[in-house]
């Protein structure tokens, strides 16, 4: 993370079978994510959506969101959003930084 900017930025990559849990962020934060390689599925207020490699989202980051590597080794996914405070904290199960 930025300190002076308040912006964090950094890359995952998901292993087989991974699932990556964020809970909501602070309101007016808006998340971006790209595909470098693989299958990304983002999961945005219980809905799935699948993201090839070359692919990106943007979303409001406050909203209940995942993701999930439902194929073979993908990544890495660059995320990044700008912060005020940084109250996230993820639940992953197979995820790697």
């Amino acid at each position: 993370m930025d300190p002076e900017l308040r912006f964090d930025h950094f890359s995952i990559t998901l292993a087989p079978g991974a699932l990556s849990e964020s809970t909501p962020h602070e309101k007016g934060v808006i998340e971006h994510v790209v595909v470098i390689s693989g299958t990304l599925d983002l999961c945005l207020q219980g809905e799935w959506h699948s993201l090839q490699a070359g692919e990106g989202r943007r979303f409001a980051g406050d909203a209940t969101h995942a993701y999930r590597n439902r194929g073979a080794p993908g990544g890495p996914f660059p995320f990044s959003y700008p912060l005020s405070k940084r109250k996230n904290r993820e639940r992953t199960r197979g995820q790697t930084r």
